[in-house]
């Protein structure tokens, strides 16, 4: 049989496969217990409570599985949660994706085109590697320091440099791969960077909610007066990775394109899972 010889997009020469996908074909193995993934025991998942709600969403009627748009109290739950941790914002701001990996690449294809840079840090996520290097971006790598977070002087010299990056990846609390939270000093600093140098964060924050001990810190976006840094939460670490539902903090006047972008992937996000997690 003959092989059609496509011409492919530049992106799918850039774009490398996640290694996640191996890691779950090993980790779901029965004799594996991995802890190198967001794999918690499912025998510890709320598989009945999950099961209540979406039995009481369902007895409501069948509204819940039309199509519909972004889940107002669900939203407007969010909203609280964030400024609960000292984010201000409102409902305006919020805005629900399929996991932050949906949120990482909304973003990415909202501030940056090809051949542009970008700064992640050496190890970090392989969904921020896809959505930078990916995306074919100038990537500038940072060191992280395991005891405090990202390098500060690095951090600063790459935005120094010229052109600009068009956004910078964070990951604040229990880095993955590494593990390291971002001191409370850090978090401030790194919001006054990005006003001094305009250079937009991206704070990719899914685990911060499975602290188990020592004291809450407020995320980067707490620290945020200027506007230029957007916060990606994530309901599948908080609840089970199934669920698949995340959010974005963004200005307002941003949600619009935020919007299209989401639209042109798939949609929106289902309106029975939105009020089972609400």
């Amino acid at each position: 049989m003959n092989v059609p010889n496509f011409s492919l997009s530049t992106e799918a020469s850039y774009l490398k496969r996640s290694v996640m996908r191996d890691l779950l074909s090993l980790a779901t193995s029965p004799d594996i217990l991995s802890l190198a993934g967001g794999l918690p025991a499912s025998e510890y998942l709320p598989l009945k409570q999950y099961q209540a709600c979406l039995n009481q969403v369902l007895n409501r009627g069948s509204h819940c599985m039309q199509y519909s748009p972004q889940y107002a109290p669900l939203r407007e739950w969010i909203a609280a949660y964030m400024r609960s941790r000292g984010v201000d914002c409102d409902v305006r701001n919020i805005f629900i994706t399929n996991g932050a990996q949906q949120g990482l690449t909304i973003l990415s294809r909202l501030l940056l085109d090809p051949g542009q840079p970008v700064v992640i840090e050496a190890a970090t996520f392989t969904g921020i590697q896809q959505v930078t290097a990916g995306r074919g971006a100038d990537v500038r790598t940072v060191p992280t320091n395991l005891e405090t977070g990202v390098d500060l002087d690095s951090l600063e010299a790459a935005f120094k440099r010229n052109p600009r990056p068009r956004f910078a990846v964070i990951i604040p609390d229990f880095h993955n791969p590494l593990g390291v939270s971002l001191s409370a000093e850090k978090r401030h600093v790194i919001a006054d960077l990005a006003s001094k140098y305009g250079v937009p964060i991206i704070e990719d924050d899914p685990y911060s909610a499975l602290r188990f001990e020592g004291d809450k810190l407020p995320p980067v976006k707490a620290y945020d007066e200027a506007g230029y840094v957007f916060y990606l939460g994530s309901f599948s670490k908080m609840l089970a990775p199934s669920v698949r539902l995340g959010w974005i903090v963004a200005p307002d006047e941003l949600i619009p394109k935020i919007t299209v972008f989401r639209e042109s992937i798939d949609l929106e996000s289902s309106i029975l899972t939105q009020q089972a997690v609400y």
